[in-house]
């Protein structure tokens, strides 16, 4: 029986530097009370967390992902988790950006903030209800708005095509990724 390897893990890696509330300019150096902090995050990969060899065909193609994420940082570490995972994503900070993508590009899933600037995320899943060519695509809120109540979730499913609702500090990127692969397997 041949022996079965070990899934490797997947490492995003990130340094950002953190400046001091007072808003001071970003050329501070270091030694200046600029502090560098590496980030690193875990989570299996896809293959290992795919359970049937029909789930892994389907996510091998890959989907197209709007991500709507106005941080920079957490937008590129789901960025390079879904890249990784066989996905190609679009990636906008605001949700002008994000209507512009969708104008350019066909994609399967959106991964949307609802606390955007200018435009709030419920405003930009009601717009895109509006265009047909944008109805049915599946959503998937990621926010640090919390879920104010079942009620709210519902509504969300039911009128915005809302098909998961990740609260941030209580959600593993592995959670999200399994997210969409879930819907990997749909589409």
């Amino acid at each position: 029986m041949a022996e079965k390897s070990k899934p490797q893990p997947l490492r995003l890696d990130i340094q950002a530097d953190f400046l001091p509330r007072n808003g001071q300019s970003r050329t501070r150096k270091y030694d200046e009370g600029v502090q560098k902090v590496k980030i690193s995050l875990y989570a299996k990969s896809t293959s290992s967390m795919s359970s049937s060899a029909g789930q892994q065909a389907s996510v091998a193609h890959g989907l197209k992902i709007l991500l709507v994420e106005p941080d920079a940082m957490l937008g590129e570490t789901y960025q390079q988790a879904f890249e990784h995972s066989g996905h190609t994503v679009f990636w906008g900070k605001t949700a002008q950006e994000g209507l512009h993508i969708l104008d350019e590009n066909q994609v399967d899933l959106i991964i949307s903030e609802l606390q955007l600037a200018m435009h709030n995320g419920l405003e930009f899943l009601y717009e895109l209800r509006t265009y047909n060519d944008w109805r049915d695509i599946p959503v998937i809120v990621l926010t640090h708005v919390p879920p104010i109540s079942l009620q709210m979730t519902k509504a969300l499913s039911s009128n915005l095509g809302v098909v998961a609702y990740h609260y941030k500090p209580l959600t593993k990127l592995q959670d999200l990724i399994h997210s969409v692969e879930q819907i990997s397997v749909i589409v």
